[in-house]
């Protein structure tokens, strides 16, 4: 089970995700960020030093995402060899 503070910080990359994705980011400001989220300035500095930083895990958490499908999609084949060499290629 996920604790609070670690579902924050997946709530706070994936708003920031989504204002990167419709605005880019250099058109999202930490502001933005707060205001759809809700909270404080504080507390998402309290997560995130900037916004590179925050960047940095919206990158890290949809790489991660993707792997992890991609892990899952490969190995569920019924032939584990041919699973594993569609891995490997992607």
């Amino acid at each position: 089970m996920r604790s609070r503070t670690e579902q924050r910080r997946q709530d706070i990359v994936r708003t920031a995700a989504g204002l990167f994705a419709e605005r880019g980011f250099d058109g999202t400001s930490m502001d933005a960020i707060v205001q759809r989220l809700g909270g404080s300035k504080t507390t998402l500095y309290g997560y995130f030093r900037s916004k590179e930083d925050l960047l940095r895990a919206v990158l890290a958490f949809d790489l991660t995402e993707w792997t992890d499908q991609l892990i899952a999609e490969c190995l569920g084949e019924d032939d584990l060899e041919e699973g594993l060499a569609k891995l490997g290629a992607a």
